[in-house]
C-alpha cells in the first residue's frame, strides 16, 4: 500500500503523509492490477530460486518493476480507472 510514498516523497516534494495518502490511494483504485503484480513478482520469485539465479535476475526486476508501475499508474493517460497525477507544486 505505501509502494508509491518515496518516490512520492523525492520526485514531487509530498509530505510524508501526503505520500501515504496519495500511496494507499492509487493502490485502492488499482486493486486488481496490484495483486496481479505482485502475485507475478513473488512467482518469478520463487521460480528463480533454483541454481541461485534469483540473486542475479531480481534485483534487475525489481527497480524496473517498481518504476514502471510507477510512471503507469501516475503519468501515464488510460481510462476512468487509473489515478491521473497533477503535479501542483511549484
Amino acid at each position: 500500500m505505501f509502494w508509491f510514498s518515496p518516490a512520492l516523497i523525492i520526485n514531487h516534494n509530498f509530505s510524508v503523509m501526503d505520500s501515504i495518502k496519495t500511496s494507499c490511494l492509487a493502490f485502492k483504485r488499482n486493486i486488481i492490477p496490484f495483486f496481479v503484480f505482485f502475485i507475478i513478482i513473488g512467482l518469478v520469485s520463487i521460480a528463480s530460486i533454483p541454481l541461485y539465479f534469483g540473486f542475479i535476475l531480481m534485483p534487475m526486476i525489481f527497480p524496473a518493476s517498481y518504476y514502471t508501475t510507477y510512471r503507469v499508474v501516475f503519468f501515464e493517460e488510460s481510462n476512468n480507472t487509473s489515478t491521473s497525477f497533477q503535479d501542483n507544486n511549484p
